[in-house]
């Protein structure tokens, strides 16, 4: 839940519907819905997409904005179209490492445990909260990142009663309050660019968040232990959920792009075929002589990509790593990913107690359907 006093340093107002954009490097993906309420879940009502260009995003950055724009009116005119609604109230989701963010955990003690907690002592409570955790939260990132950051979002995704996980404490007793916070940051030259972007069409934005880290909390709700492994286009982020609490995320700037490239290296060919054969490999279509040197170049890239997966886990300071990994993204269906993660010694090399399952996300398009679930 986001409560009143946390901090969105953007405007919002309750709309029947709302606009997710998922920015991606490789994609934009765009759904109008309608968001939840007590008695019913976010539902989409139409979804547009546009394939970005190879240049127009890169490292976390918009280095094209004349084509990222052009991509994102394509994608906003389908969702338009198909859901016969529009709202300039948007919740946009970034990637690639623009949005920074550092998880949290604080137990407070109540001066009256036996009454029931009322929505005005829960605000004062997640005002001290909010002031415990953002300076730590800000000097911790700008320490790692080297630049001034700006707090764009602050969020509360955890509670707990006594020990005992809730959906929230307003209306309970109980001693102690245990809540799981995440402040997202921003560089302020980014931030300057996506207003820039959004301003073009007229847009709102009510929510900006890391789309990697929100498909996290929509995994962590059941309260399980996991690593999401979201691989993108030209990143991969990673995000690790401990004890039903995103903990933080780092990216790794190797994705599905980098294993069209090994394709076009090994193979002399354009970067369009290899995309192609990548994608023809992954549903099975190609010959075998075709598919042998794919998969090979697959494996190669691979190689690389695994051990920057077990270097970004290195920085995560818990002391035990949760065994499960839950691999998203573009390039999740290629086989190989899958396959060269079980062969990882992950126990000898870093703090996994047992080895860790492999996993598939479940969902056509986990990352824009997280998003539209974000409590408005």
């Amino acid at each position: 839940m986001k409560g009143k006093l946390l901090g969105n340093i953007f405007k919002q107002k309750k709309t029947p519907y709302y606009t997710a954009i998922d920015l991606g490097s490789s994609a934009i993906r765009v759904a109008v819905f309608e968001p939840a309420d007590e008695q019913h879940e976010s539902r989409i009502i139409g979804m547009g997409s546009q394939i970005q260009g190879r240049k127009s995003m890169y490292a976390g950055q918009i280095t094209n904005l004349d084509a990222v724009t052009d991509s994102l009116k394509l994608a906003l005119d389908e969702a338009t179209l198909k859901s016969d609604s529009q709202s300039n109230q948007v919740v946009l989701g970034l990637s690639g490492g623009m949005i920074h963010v550092r998880g949290l955990r604080v137990r407070t003690k109540r001066s009256h445990p036996t009454e029931i907690l009322t929505e005005k002592e829960f605000e004062v409570i997640a005002q001290k909260i909010e002031e415990k955790t953002l300076n730590k939260a800000l000097q911790e990132l700008q320490a790692k990142c080297g630049s001034e950051l700006t707090r764009v979002e602050t969020s509360f995704t955890g509670f707990e009663v006594d020990g005992a996980r809730v959906s929230t404490p307003i209306g309970l007793a109980g001693n102690e309050i245990e809540v799981a916070v995440l402040h997202y940051f921003i560089d302020q030259t980014k931030l300057n660019t996506i207003n820039a972007l959004i301003d073009q069409f007229n847009l709102e934005i009510v929510s900006l968040i890391e789309t990697s880290v929100q498909a996290a909390v929509d995994l962590s709700k059941d309260g399980n232990d996991f690593i999401l492994l979201d691989v993108g286009g030209d990143s991969t982020e990673v995000v690790v959920v401990v004890s039903g609490k995103v903990v933080g995320n780092e990216v790794l700037f190797i994705g599905g792009n980098d294993i069209t490239w090994q394709i076009q290296q090994d193979l002399n060919t354009s970067y369009d075929n290899a995309e192609n054969l990548k994608l023809e490999y992954a549903q099975g279509h190609l010959d075998q002589d075709r598919g042998r040197m794919t998969k090979h170049s697959i494996e190669t890239a691979l190689e690389i990509w695994v051990e920057g997966i077990a270097s970004a886990l290195s920085e995560f300071k818990v002391n035990d790593l949760p065994p499960r990994l839950i691999i998203s993204g573009e390039s999740r269906h290629l086989s190989e990913i899958k396959s060269r993660l079980s062969a990882y010694p992950w126990t000898k090399f870093l703090h996994f107690v047992n080895f860790p399952k492999i996993e598939t996300i479940s969902g056509k398009l986990p990352n824009i359907e997280a998003l539209t679930r974000v409590e408005l």
